[in-house]
């Protein structure tokens, strides 16, 4: 009888058997994160459709609501501006109507409307109207002139934002982030058929507040053009 020990035999089984445990541990590993995303599904999807419930409850902003009173005040009230005003504010209100959009905003928040300020139009502001709430304001400008715009996106970059580029509800975007000591400031660059519309942005203190403002962000469309 042969008593010599076959260390080869046994080092390639060892081996063997390493590789396949290794391969059973690394199934195993992988299926229960599987189970684990699987029994989550029902959860992240409440969660969803929980945000949309909420959302679905929001008031609405038109801008087209909105433009259709001042061009009847341009009509009606021409004293209230100079000549120069009115010139300026009529093709304002002409490039305005290619930017036509809503937006939804909670019925806790209250928004400006549109008006007029030396000759330009500010669509809209929101904020809230909670006493003692920290601060948190969202905001939507106008200006299609992309030099201007340009200018802008390179100060803010200067002062130490980060620029990305984005998708707001399919329309391509430049984000912006300039974090504060306390709180951050976000500004958005959306584009519809190639040209910058409306620069939006928002303020917060707290990560309350940068959730609602993303929120309300998802919610952003434009519509057909205005006529009136």
């Amino acid at each position: 009888m042969n008593n010599q020990t076959n260390w080869k035999f046994i080092g390639i089984v060892v081996v063997l058997a390493v590789i396949v445990g290794g391969g059973i541990l690394c199934y195993f590993k992988d299926f229960t994160k599987e189970l684990i995303s699987i029994t989550q599904f029902p959860e992240i999807k409440k969660s969803k459709k929980h945000i949309e419930d909420e959302i679905a409850k929001w008031n609405t902003y038109s801008l087209d609501y909105e433009l259709a009173f001042i061009s009847r005040d341009l009509q009606e009230f021409p004293e209230e501006y100079s000549k120069e005003e009115r010139e300026k504010l009529w093709k304002t209100l002409e490039e305005m109507k290619e930017c036509n959009f809503d937006i939804k905003y909670p019925k806790d928040w209250v928004d400006s409307g549109a008006f007029a300020f030396h000759g330009a139009i500010i669509p809209v502001g929101f904020g809230i109207k909670r006493e003692g709430a920290d601060h948190c304001e969202f905001g939507i400008h106008f200006y299609r002139d992309e030099t201007f715009i340009e200018n802008e996106i390179n100060d803010l970059i200067n002062a130490g934002a980060q620029k990305s580029s984005v998708f707001i509800n399919n329309y391509p975007a430049f984000k912006l982030t300039l974090e504060e000591n306390k709180g951050g400031f976000v500004k958005y660059f959306p584009k519809r058929d190639e040209k910058s519309c409306f620069p939006i942005f928002y303020g917060y203190e707290n990560n309350e507040c940068e959730e609602i403002c993303e929120k309300m962000l998802s919610t952003f469309r434009f519509l057909e053009q205005i006529i009136y």
